[in-house]
């Protein structure tokens, strides 16, 4: 398949010189760059699939044998990382403009390649430009995601990720009367993008506070705490009527739960001849699966201590917290990779 031209709609339809002229102003990577109109529905769509080819490639490497040589998953690792930066230099300025200038400023209406004259070409441009990065971001999410399922990173790695897409995630939220008319959008971005990020980070607060070993040069608590808390008010807004509310209600219900046991006052210190190394954590949390991880947090009984005690054995935790023999197994570690 080839990608599409960064074409608007309306030009999709010329025919003759009009059309060779269209072509003329595309630049030698295929993108608009002489400032007509707005951003179109093609430069997101030339976008998505571009890293969709770099995301195939990904999941080759999550659904890679253990039996593989590290040295392969590293080097196709750096492969793929190569392709994303080529990728991203052949991007025209004006996909370049950070999500945090977007709603600074008032840089979409002035300039950039976008519409000076289209009053209602902001929001539109703003949504664009978010989308794409969110879709950036995401992938080198999932590339990190896929080296810690095969052993080859840790969580550590995951977190200036997330973090990064969750503030761009919840700046958009914060835009909510300026995106009044794409409110699915916005939806979908806390839906896809919102509630993965938001996972990794809450885990990882909840592990630090129950091993007592905090990293706020990494994952600062306050901040991390306050951004969580506006995701789970944001998940709150979405009404039975959306599409993606039963993802949002059960995210935000799990969120919620993990944010009432990371505060609460009687949370026990772990003993230090129990406590768990960073990555041992994983064994307990099904961080590697979104469905498993929701799933999980939704059936956790969190006043019984034994999702923290790995002497536990998977039919007793299974008991315990009302999960199935399944969901037991998920705990306990067992190899994901669905969440490509």
């Amino acid at each position: 398949m080839e990608a599409p031209l960064d074409l608007p709609d309306e030009q999709l339809f010329l025919e003759g010189p009009q059309l060779e002229g269209a072509l003329a102003k595309l630049d030698i990577n295929g993108w608009n760059t002489s400032g007509y109109g707005s951003m179109s529905r093609t430069t997101w769509c030339r976008v998505s699939f571009q890293h969709c080819q770099l995301r195939e490639d990904i999941l080759e490497i999550a659904l890679g044998s253990d039996d593989q040589e590290s040295i392969d998953v590293s080097y196709r690792a750096e492969q793929i990382r190569l392709k994303l930066q080529r990728l991203h230099s052949s991007y025209p300025a004006f996909m370049k403009i950070a999500p945090e200038v977007i709603h600074g400023s008032d840089v979409l209406g002035s300039g950039f390649g976008f519409a000076q004259t289209e009053k209602g070409a902001r929001p539109v441009n703003a949504l664009y430009v978010l989308e794409i990065q969110s879709g950036i971001d995401h992938t080198e999410f999932l590339l990190q995601r896929a080296l810690i399922n095969r052993g080859q990173a840790t969580t550590k790695d995951l977190i200036p990720i997330s973090r990064r897409t969750l503030r761009h995630i919840l700046l958009a939220y914060a835009q909510r009367d300026l995106f009044r008319d794409f409110q699915g959008d916005i939806i979908y971005l806390l839906t896809v993008h919102g509630i993965p990020t938001a996972g990794v980070l809450a885990i990882e607060l909840l592990k630090q506070e129950q091993s007592r070993q905090y990293t706020p040069e990494i994952l600062p608590r306050s901040e991390t705490i306050q951004d969580l808390s506006v995701l789970i008010s944001a998940l709150a807004t979405v009404g039975p009527g959306e599409g993606n509310f039963s993802i949002c209600d059960q995210g935000r219900r799990g969120l919620k739960r993990v944010l009432d046991q990371i505060l609460s006052p009687h949370v026990p210190p772990v003993a230090s001849s129990d406590q768990a190394s960073f990555d041992e954590m994983s064994l307990y949390f099904p961080t590697g699966n979104d469905a498993d991880f929701l799933q999980w947090l939704d059936n956790m009984d969190w006043d019984n201590g034994n999702w923290m005690n790995p002497a536990v054995s998977s039919g007793e935790a299974a008991l315990d917290s009302g999960m199935s023999s399944s969901d037991a197994v998920t705990l306990q570690g067992a190899s994901s990779t669905s969440g490509t």
